[in-house]
């Protein structure tokens, strides 16, 4: 796993094999993860059309969310096994043994990873402020910006937690698509749900 990337398709893997194999735990954790956690676009459109499908109360199955992202014309040459496709890539993921026990672990270490995702970009925009910024700066005046900053990107995260209003899930999925292939930070959540104030405090 890089260290700058702040991105483990493995976990990944494990959590959404989790969702798939032990559909009854998605809403212990539908709050707490979203699909900016993810760093793999493969696994960040299974996220959401899965969410997609429980949230309208169908029964979830690895061929329904197979058939829906191959309704959505997208493809993952570069992510899945050689010669895979979807529908053989989330049939394999049925078959890995997962202890339900476990799936909060995978959770856990999922969002911990989003979150030093998300403080890595916060730091790049402050250091981006701070090198554009105007020469004549006092020296309280760069730390008001660098402060300003980065507590802005992270109260983008923070802010998140606090809508009421319905999500659309399929919100700029189609840009999403458009851009997969790019490696590029995007900005989510990093929560104190009490499942995680449980592992953190």
């Amino acid at each position: 796993m890089s260290k700058e990337s702040f991105c483990s398709p493995e976990i990944e893997r494990l959590f959404i094999a989790s969702i798939l194999n032990y559909p009854d735990i998605y809403y212990s954790f539908a709050d707490i993860i979203n699909k900016n956690d993810f760093g793999t676009n493969v696994h960040q459109i299974c996220w959401i059309v899965i969410s997609d499908i429980l949230n309208k109360n169908e029964k979830l199955d690895y061929r329904l969310v197979a058939l829906r992202i191959n309704d959505l014309k997208i493809s993952f040459k570069n992510e899945l096994p050689h010669n895979f496709t979807i529908t053989d890539y989330l049939e394999g993921l049925t078959g890995i043994k997962i202890l339900k026990e476990n799936v909060e672990q995978y959770a856990l270490e999922l969002k911990k990873l989003s979150g030093k995702k998300h403080l890595a970009q916060a730091a790049k925009d402050t250091y981006t402020a701070l090198v554009n910024s105007k020469s004549d700066l006092s020296y309280s005046e760069i730390v008001q910006l660098a402060d300003k900053t980065f507590n802005d990107k992270v109260n983008i995260f923070e802010n998140n937690l606090e809508e009421d209003e319905p999500i659309d899930l399929y919100n700029g999925l189609e840009s999403l698509i458009e851009e997969q292939g790019e490696k590029q930070e995007q900005p989510g959540v990093d929560c104190p749900f009490p499942i995680l104030q449980k592992k953190f405090g």
